[in-house]
């Protein structure tokens, strides 16, 4: 019987994961291929661990400070267009998984 063998993650590969995912990233679409070939897995894995596990369940890993700059801009177009969040994610490329969290 032949069983595959399952490598856990760990806290590094998590950290070098989202690091990764960052680095091979353009327009909000990420290189899978770029990405397995540096973690040594599976393209579909690390897709799957990322926006399962990190993403969803552990999100404070993957979203960093927001700088000044950001933030204002966060602001200015809620003041603007309101609260129409699927709209300001649009319109604002960076961190669009937690504006809805920091600004309520």
């Amino acid at each position: 019987m032949n069983k595959k063998q399952i490598i856990k993650w760990t806290e590094e590969d998590k950290a070098k994961l989202v690091e990764q995912v960052q680095m091979h990233t353009q327009n909000n679409r990420t290189s899978w291929n770029q990405v397995s070939l540096a973690m040594n897995r599976t393209p579909n894995q690390c897709k799957t661990y990322y926006t399962i596990v990190i993403k969803q369940l552990e999100p404070k890993q993957v979203n960093m400070k927001w700088d000044l700059d950001e933030f204002i801009r966060l602001i200015t177009t809620v003041s603007i267009y309101g609260k129409k969040w699927e709209l300001i994610r649009k319109l604002l490329e960076f961190k669009t998984s937690r504006i809805q969290q920091l600004y309520s």
